[in-house]
């Protein structure tokens, strides 16, 4: 049986200010690219390219996954638990910012389309307890990851770790590959909703909390590892970043999927790259945190990755207000395919530098800090 006491780390860990700051970059990057390629014909190459090359962003969500699991063991493994503690202070904590976000940009919606109030009424109770508008699943898999983690925390207790961690993998292939290769055959009209909709369902990511968690408990020795392997881990990177164009191509051309099939996150190929990618960037944020340690990064620097820690949550929250405006814009002009796919990385900057601004100001204003 496992230690009780977990190996600890250092009191505070500034890579994963990083962590959570790259991680949140990466999100709103997919979400970005998605919005440019929705201005672009589909049978254009600039559309085609971003098709092909969406899947290298996959990573996002599952770091951010990833992220919160290690973030959550690191807190509550080591320390005797209060479940309901636990509860109050995670689950009801960001409930509230979740039906808040969602009753704004629904009413927002519905004042756009005039709906009358009924139709906002419904809508309004389906957003709320489904989360399937406005990028909302992150939360939804989160809140039900809360709610298991004390029986995570308890089977971390009870069993052998390594162990742990290859069950939860399997498990991980055989839902991706249940997912891929299955279920696009089969009728799910008439499944419950967390198992047609599975994009919501914690077990679809069950394998990067448990990774997270495994992470936390052995820090230093995992840190250590990865420290070691850093230039190969980003040869890494660069080989199944490429891969990702040709298991696109498959999808497409042999097994006949759709696009959104094509690149759909929930795939078993997708799992070891998010994997090596997630590994990749923890030696990112520790560099980070030895040159923050010695002073030789700009103050500003470290101030702006705090801060971006703090308020990663709210960018994600917040996202959809300077993706919509982004929408919006795009919609109302007409420029040639080429230059908007050349506008990628400026429009990036600019709606992630204007989500960390909103986020800012409303993480300063009392009550809707989150």
């Amino acid at each position: 049986m496992p230690s009780e006491n977990a190996e600890k780390p250092r009191k505070y860990l500034y890579e994963v200010d990083l962590l959570r700051v790259l991680f949140i970059f990466s999100v709103i990057a997919t979400h970005v690219t998605t919005k440019i390629n929705e201005a672009i014909p589909n049978d254009t190459f600039a559309s085609q390219y971003l098709f092909a090359t969406h899947m290298t962003l996959h990573f996002s969500r599952l770091g951010f996954m990833f992220v919160s699991g290690l973030v959550i063991f690191l807190n509550y493994y080591a320390k005797k638990l209060d479940v309901w503690r636990f509860w109050r202070k995670r689950f009801f904590g960001i409930i509230w910012a979740y039906l808040l976000w969602i009753l704004i940009y629904t009413s927002i919606q519905a004042a756009i389309q005039n709906a009358p109030a009924t139709e906002f009424w419904r809508t309004l109770t389906k957003n709320w307890l489904y989360g399937d508008d406005f990028y909302m699943y992150y939360v939804i898999v989160t809140l039900q990851f809360y709610l298991v983690f004390p029986a995570l925390r308890w089977l971390f207790k009870r069993f052998n770790h390594e162990r742990l961690l290859v069950v939860s993998l399997i498990l991980q292939l055989i839902t991706l590959t249940l997912i891929k290769y299955v279920i696009p055959s089969l009728d799910t009209s008439h499944w419950l909703w967390w198992f047609r909709e599975y994009g919501y369902n914690f077990f679809t990511y069950q394998f990067y909390f448990v990774l997270g968690g495994y992470v936390a408990i052995h820090y230093q020795q995992v840190m250590s590892k990865l420290m070691t392997y850093r230039h190969q881990l980003t040869v890494a990177v660069g080989v199944l970043g490429a891969l990702t164009i040709g298991v696109f191509g498959i999808n497409r051309h042999v097994l006949n999927r759709t696009i959104d099939q094509a690149q759909n996150v929930h795939q078993p190929f997708v799992l070891f790259y998010a994997v090596v990618v997630i590994a990749w960037t923890m030696t990112i944020g520790m560099s980070y945190a030895h040159a923050r340690e010695s002073n030789r990064l700009p103050k500003w620097v470290v101030n702006a990755v705090s801060f971006g820690s703090k308020i990663s949550f709210g960018m994600y929250l917040s996202q959809t207000v300077i993706l919509t405006t982004l929408s919006a814009l795009l919609s109302r002009i007409s420029v040639d395919s080429w230059l908007l796919l050349a506008t990628v990385p400026v429009s990036l900057l600019v709606v992630f530098g204007l989500t960390y601004l909103l986020s800012g100001v409303l993480y300063r204003t009392p009550k809707l800090s989150v």
